[in-house]
C-alpha cells in the first residue's frame, strides 16, 4: 500500500484497483469511545527511492465494550484497517520537507559558489528522536551539507 501512495505522490503509472463501493441502505450508527498511541518514523518503501517520512501505530483501545471477545476482535480489525489502508496513505516524502537551500540563496541574489542542500540529521546523541513529536508538533531535523 505505501508502494503506491508513493507512487502516486512522485506522478508514477499505478495499476487501478478493483474498488467495490459498499451499499449505504440500513445502516445502523453507533458510538465508541476510542484511544491510539502512534509514532513517527523515517525510512524507505519498497520500490521507491528516497526517505519517508511514515505513521506507524503502537497500541488501540476501545474502552468498555462487552462482550470483551468482541472489544478484541474489533481492536484487531480496526488496527488492521489503520496499518494496512489509512497509516500507509499519510507517508510523506522526506524531500517535501526539505527546503532547497541554494534555490532560495540564489532567489535572493546571495552568491555562495558552492551547492547547499538539507539532509535528515542521523539519530544520534545530540538527536535521540528524527522525527519527533513535541508540544503537539512534529519536529523533524536536518542538516545542511556543502557541496
Amino acid at each position: 500500500m505505501e508502494a503506491a501512495v508513493a507512487a502516486s505522490m512522485l506522478g508514477v503509472a499505478v495499476p487501478p484497483a478493483d474498488v467495490q463501493p459498499v451499499p449505504a441502505v440500513n445502516v445502523l450508527c453507533s458510538c465508541l469511545d476510542l484511544f491510539g498511541v502512534g509514532h513517527f518514523e523515517r525510512g524507505a518503501v519498497a520500490g521507491i527511492p528516497g526517505q519517508w517520512l511514515k505513521t506507524r501505530l503502537d497500541s488501540l483501545e476501545i474502552v468498555d465494550l462487552v462482550p470483551a471477545n468482541l472489544e478484541d476482535m474489533l481492536e484487531c480489525y480496526l488496527r488492521v484497517v489503520l496499518r494496512l489502508g489509512v497509516l500507509p496513505r499519510l507517508i510523506v516524502p522526506m524531500e517535501n520537507l526539505i527546503l532547497d537551500i541554494t534555490r532560495m540563496l540564489q532567489a535572493n541574489a546571495t552568491a555562495i559558489g558552492q551547492h547547499v542542500t538539507v539532509v535528515p540529521a542521523p539519530v544520534s546523541p545530540a538527536v535521540p528522536a528524527n522525527p519527533a513529536v513535541d508540544h503537539d508538533q512534529l519536529k523533524v531535523f536536518f542538516n545542511l551539507k556543502v557541496e
